[in-house]
């Protein structure tokens, strides 16, 4: 069993084994090596956040027949501060002796650039085709989660809530009606943008007697990534000003975007939101979403 380093320029390499070890992930899609190279370098879409890194490397564990798993590390230089980021960390189940091996090269490459805090899985540094590209740890790749628990690594506090912990739904084969407004002087405006993927994606603003009250924003993910059916799924999100909170206008908005984006040829919806976040999800199952289950990121402080 042995490491070495490839070039980005060669991620294709490690196209197989990615695709052995997140064959169970939800939210997920397929890729080819092309498109998984292309994922790999991928600029994080509008928001420009993988801008932030540099320096990356991809860490390859080989045996004489196969390989067994892979490191992809970077540096992020982010507000005045430098932080190490292991984007994946993936071997295959059994071959624990490989993770550690991969985790510990990670480290001494990122210990050796002086950083202080490693983020493992750090959610503005996904692949666009993993996870709804959020760049979190799938609650089903239990064996990673448990290497880096093991290795001293812990799920940091969120803001508004106990953890960094993304439940993620999905809707496949939406099959809604248009919902009744649940309150006179209810209007749904849009607006529409065009998309690389041949459909366009829109924001839908919710007014309540001429007066905007909330919005439900959607993206298509075949903007991110070619693979197979991204073209047909969209990420869609909702908010309701929290003095009009209660009057079930939310799943309104909810429904009627989906509803609309049904029409555009979509056929499928997914979303996410903090896991302690009780309410949202209530929302979201009860309107017919499946739970997909969880994502965390991991960090570390070196001594």
């Amino acid at each position: 069993m042995r490491i070495e380093e490839i070039e980005l320029s060669q991620a294709h390499l490690v196209a197989e084994g990615y695709a052995r070890i997140v064959a169970d992930v939800p939210c997920s899609f397929q890729v080819d090596a092309n498109q998984f190279a292309d994922g790999v370098v991928w600029d994080g879409a509008d928001n420009g956040l993988h801008r932030n890194l540099s320096d990356q490397r991809l860490l390859l564990c080989r045996n004489p027949t196969s390989a067994d798993g892979f490191a992809h590390v970077s540096i992020e230089n982010r507000d005045g501060q430098r932080c190490g980021v292991i984007r994946f960390l993936g071997f295959v189940p059994g071959q624990r002796r490989a993770g550690q091996r991969l985790l510990e090269e990670a480290e001494a490459l990122l210990k050796a650039a002086h950083v202080e805090v490693i983020k493992a899985f750090a959610m503005d540094y996904g692949y666009p085709f993993l996870l709804n590209g959020t760049g979190t740890l799938s609650d089903r790749l239990h064996h990673v989660i448990a290497l880096l628990g093991t290795n001293v690594y812990s799920v940091p506090c969120h803001p508004m809530y106990p953890l960094c912990q993304e439940a993620f739904f999905d809707y496949p084969e939406i099959d809604l009606a248009h919902p009744h407004p649940p309150d006179d002087g209810l209007v749904v405006r849009r607006s529409l943008e065009e998309s690389l993927s041949g459909l366009p994606q829109a924001v839908f603003r919710l007014e309540f007697q001429g007066t905007e009250v909330g919005e439900s924003e959607t993206w298509s993910v075949g903007r991110w990534t070619k693979a197979y059916g991204a073209d047909q799924t969209f990420l869609i999100s909702i908010e309701i000003e929290e003095k009009w909170q209660g009057r079930g206008w939310g799943r309104f908005l909810l429904q009627e975007a989906m509803c609309q984006m049904v029409e555009f040829g979509y056929t499928r919806a997914s979303l996410g939101t903090n896991a302690a976040n009780y309410q949202a999800m209530s929302l979201y199952a009860n309107l017919g979403f499946l739970f997909r289950g969880t994502g965390v990121t991991m960090t570390k402080v070196l001594g």
